[in-house]
């Protein structure tokens, strides 16, 4: 038996090995051998190396990436202020459900995101999902268990903590075969205070969290940064923006030679000067230094001629603008979105619905997923009650949404066609169904089924209380 646990433990040690040993080289795309950098250009296996790309890629150098590049920084903030314009909303039941008054748990859910500023703090912890392969959230919750132990169920909310890849690490897994979270993190350490950088100190203090006490936001096994396609691409415009400044530093900076085109000028400049002509070439620098640093008005050069040494710039817009062009395609997100240049109404239009299109797709999708694992895992421990019916959804606006304008003008037809049925006798829609067009509340309330409110004795509050 004790052979049988040995093997089991070493089968899964090998086996998480692999995997991601598998991922890493599925994200370099690339085969390893000698001291050969990345390349996906078979003829010339060493290019990348050659071009100044990195091997291979860790959350430090995507973190660096975002805090010192400006478009890295601009194109994960549009997309994640996009993404969360305005917040979501948890109903009860399902999407038919949207238009009913609120319930009760329902308004529970919604003080308790309110007084914790929740919805604000997922904003957060996507924008660092984004940036690194995942981030987390860490429930502290008054429940007189420490940090490395579970969660006690009916504990207090006390805060929810957005945390940084870096920060947040599987420290232990779960070698049981049997268990249903086999293979997952049992623990995970916590690197307090800023997220460490080649040029900041560690964190004074590192902790060991017990797995349901934090919420992984993103796939702490196979995600991916949204900067990592476009690596080399940002790196190249590195190149392009550093290059243009540094020769435009070099003709700013007036650099002087100095052409005689008769050897017997020297001896006469020397004279002119009262030195030999060992000591002319130096007093010849002095006076250049002198003329760069703007003391001398005028230089004397006795049949010498001064000209500037001018380094010849290429013009890098084109060569900048491809590379812009690259990162907001491995974005996904229109070119002049991310760059905030936007000319003619019908180019702008239409990129701002591809904007929006892509931010739509993030909510319903990946952000909704973490939301709902976020709402779970407070059920699972009763910091909120269970959702009566055992169905709830997480609600968001749409990005591609009318104008009120439009809405207006549809409102207008609309009720222009209930009014040529009315004289058939016909009724196409309520005056709440008009209403539902422009956005705005029915004045009349709909029925609330029983088994949502819970019983006339108090079925919902009596749960509360239990919990």
């Amino acid at each position: 038996m004790a052979q049988q646990d040995k093997e089991t433990r070493l089968t899964m040690a090998v086996n998480q090995y692999v995997s991601e040993r598998r991922l890493a080289s599925m994200r370099q795309a690339i085969g390893y051998g000698g001291n050969h950098a990345a390349s996906i250009d078979t003829k010339r296996p060493k290019s990348w190396e050659n071009y100044g790309f990195p091997n291979t890629l860790n959350f430090y150098d995507f973190l660096n990436l975002f805090q010192r590049n400006s478009l890295a920084k601009a194109g994960i903030n549009r997309i994640n202020r996009k993404t969360w314009q305005d917040n979501p909303w948890i109903i009860q039941g399902d999407t038919t459900d949207e238009k009913t008054t609120e319930k009760p748990w329902e308004r529970d859910v919604r003080k308790l995101f309110k007084r914790l500023n929740v919805w604000q703090k997922f904003q957060d912890a996507d924008r660092r999902r984004m940036v690194g392969a995942y981030s987390g959230l860490i429930l502290r919750v008054a429940d007189n268990a420490r940090w490395e132990e579970e969660l006690q169920p009916g504990g207090d909310l006390i805060e929810v903590i957005p945390a940084w890849e870096g920060q947040l690490t599987p420290s232990t897994w779960d070698e049981d075969i049997e268990s249903p979270r086999y293979g997952q993190p049992t623990t995970w350490s916590y690197n307090e205070g800023n997220v460490q950088t080649a040029d900041t100190p560690p964190p004074a203090r590192s902790v060991t969290i017990h797995h349901s006490r934090v919420v992984i936001v993103g796939d702490y096994r196979e995600g991916m940064s949204e900067l990592e396609a476009a690596y080399n691409d940002f790196v190249s415009m590195v190149k392009i923006t550093g290059g243009s400044g540094e020769g435009f530093l070099k003709n700013a900076s007036r650099q002087l030679s100095v052409e005689y085109s008769d050897s017997q000028s020297l001896p006469e400049l020397a004279r002119s000067y009262g030195v030999s002509m060992d000591e002319l070439n130096e007093r010849l620098n002095d006076m250049m230094a002198d003329l760069n640093s703007g003391i001398d008005a005028a230089a004397f050069t006795t049949g010498g001629k001064i000209n500037p040494l001018v380094a010849n710039v290429p013009q890098p817009k084109e060569h900048f603008e491809m590379q812009v062009q690259c990162i907001a395609a491995s974005l996904e997100i229109p070119h002049k979105e991310l760059i905030g240049n936007q000319q003619g109404d019908r180019a702008s239009t239409e990129d701002a619905v591809n904007m929006n299109n892509r931010c739509q797709a993030r909510r319903v999708g990946d952000v909704t997923t973490d939301i709902r694992r976020f709402i779970d895992r407070l059920m699972e421990y009763r910091i909120i009650p269970p959702v009566p019916g055992d169905e709830y959804e997480v609600m968001w606006s749409e990005l591609n949404d009318a104008s009120l304008a439009d809405k207006l003008a549809m409102l207008k037809t609309a009720t222009e066609a209930v009014k040529n049925m009315a004289g058939t006798g016909e009724i196409i829609a309520t005056g709440d169904e008009l209403r539902a067009i422009i956005g705005w509340e029915a004045l009349t309330e709909p029925e609330v089924p029983a088994d949502d409110l819970g019983d006339d004795n108090g079925e919902y509050d009596e749960r509360m209380a239990a919990d």
